[in-house]
């Protein structure tokens, strides 16, 4: 749908009025990724899943989940293939109001 320039530029958006139960973040390769944070932080609610692969290519990835996301509760971290990245993921659960 987007380009990685887009993503970058800030020419993506989502409605602010728009709630996710679900976010699943996978791609763009390489540490582009970060950006997505940013662009879905007003799209959470209490309960929301979040789910970032391959989290743990880039120090970044961890860095600004967290950075957007401190309300976030680890529920499951994998770094089975932290060294090769690969089969590395969090997947958290939103714990505001």
């Amino acid at each position: 749908m987007h380009t990685v320039s887009d993503l970058v530029s800030g020419k993506v958006e989502i409605p602010k009025s728009e709630k996710y139960d679900l976010v699943i973040v996978d791609g763009p390769d390489g540490e582009v990724r970060q950006y997505w944070y940013s662009l879905f932080k007003d799209n959470v609610k209490k309960g929301t899943i979040i789910h970032v692969d391959d989290a743990f290519h880039y120090a970044s990835f961890e860095e600004e989940l967290n950075k957007y996301f401190t309300e976030l509760d680890y529920a499951f971290v994998s770094k089975l293939g932290e060294e090769q990245g690969n089969k590395c993921w969090i997947t958290g659960v939103i714990q505001i109001n």
